[in-house]
């Protein structure tokens, strides 16, 4: 269906994983700025759990960052009233980030995919990772 000149398509938006870690780091003196410009607007945004997965290694590796710290700065950003999880509900992003904390010694991908799980369910998850989060889901090793 054609669209008229005065109608306006909505586009999802999508942040990607370089933006997020500016964001959180505010280390750089151009693209920090730009990166909380966009992030604190009022755009409705998204992220994909493929940019958490990438944003917390770079935190991690890159910037040397604590699962704590990481943990808590992406959940903070995700309870942003702008920010959306894209493939899964926001919240379950936010219950998969905090298995990640040292004491649960889950990593952020497995979480993420704990979530997938979730949001699939029934679901099965092949693993040999005895770490990995069972809670709702079957979890067997092949």
């Amino acid at each position: 269906m054609p669209h008229g000149l005065d109608e306006v398509v909505e586009r999802t938006e999508f942040l990607d994983a370089n933006l997020i870690c500016r964001y959180l780091t505010d280390d750089h003196p151009e693209l920090s700025p730009r990166a909380a410009a966009l992030i604190d607007s009022d755009h409705q945004l998204r992220i994909s759990l493929l940019m958490l997965a990438e944003a917390a290694q770079v935190l991690r590796s890159f910037y040397r960052r604590a699962p704590d710290q990481i943990a808590d700065a992406l959940i903070r950003l995700l309870e942003r009233s702008n920010i959306r999880v894209h493939e899964v509900d926001t919240d379950h992003a936010i219950q998969a980030l905090q298995l990640t904390r040292p004491s649960r010694r889950i990593s952020v991908p497995h979480a993420l995919l704990w979530a997938i799980a979730q949001a699939a369910t029934p679901a099965l998850v092949w693993s040999f990772d005895r770490k990995f989060p069972r809670e709702g889901i079957d979890l067997v090793e092949p």
